[in-house]
């Protein structure tokens, strides 16, 4: 009896754990934390110079998209918007920016910068 117990427990916490895992994978709910408020839209003062397609592997939810958003907001001259489902940020800016300057901006992230391109350009 206690066998047909003790299976039973770790069946739900397996359906439990893949629905999670299923979830995260989707990019649904705060699997690395923080809460699910999004980041104020930041508003560049200058005309935009120039738009950068930033391809990002290791997001994986909105938190994720949060923090990576966050931190190329940080850049001087820069307002990013993350699209999590294709994986990159479209990062618009108000001066030139190098590739480098956003490579830095991410760097001991935990995100890595798979491309960068030029908006409008293959």
């Amino acid at each position: 009896m206690a066998t047909v117990f003790i299976g039973v427990l770790l069946a739900a916490c397996l359906a439990l754990a893949l629905r999670g895992a299923a979830k995260h994978f989707r990019g649904e709910g705060g699997c690395c934390g923080g809460g699910d408020e999004p980041l104020p839209e930041k508003r560049l003062e200058a005309p935009v110079a120039g738009r950068k397609i930033v391809s990002i592997e290791g997001m994986h939810c909105e938190s994720c998209a949060r923090r990576v958003m966050f931190l190329l907001n940080g850049i001087e001259g820069v307002a990013a918007r993350v699209e999590l489902a294709k994986k990159r940020a479209v990062v618009s800016f108000t001066r030139p920016v190098g590739d480098e300057e956003i490579r830095a901006a991410l760097a001991d992230s935990g995100y890595e910068i798979a491309a960068i391109r030029q908006e409008g350009t293959a």
